[in-house]
């Protein structure tokens, strides 16, 4: 993956790879264009990708996703590069972007955890 940069920031979220982990540091709301403009980086990621990806979710600061957003965030999750996805953050919205996405996935690769630590653990099993 010599061609993808390390690390992205879009709007308040950064995005950052490292041996095949994509740790996502999500900040504020995302609406259609911002979740579109993440979604061509991950995208980048995937193409470039020879092995599956772990992806860490951080939703501590995370703000309201318009329902554009979640689709556009729901079908990129769906990726056949993506192994696991874990979210964590201690906060109500944290907790309620997580339920979402947990209720939506068609898979058992998603997981909410409390702390980043926590979501590595299982991220790395």
């Amino acid at each position: 993956m010599e061609n993808i940069k390390t690390e992205v920031k879009i709007h308040e979220t950064t995005i950052h790879l490292s041996n095949n982990l994509i740790t996502i540091k999500a900040i504020g709301g995302y609406d259609k264009e911002q979740a579109m403009e993440i979604r061509e980086v991950i995208k980048g990621i995937f193409n470039e990708a020879r092995e599956d990806i772990n992806i860490l979710v951080d939703l501590n600061r995370a703000g309201k996703i318009s329902s554009e957003a979640r689709e556009i965030f729901r079908m990129l999750s769906e990726n056949h590069k993506v192994r696991k996805i874990a979210c964590s953050g201690m906060h109500v919205m944290a907790r309620v972007i997580a339920g979402f996405v947990l209720k939506i996935s068609k898979h058992g690769k998603y997981r909410f955890f409390s702390s980043n630590e926590e979501a590595l653990k299982w991220l790395n099993a």
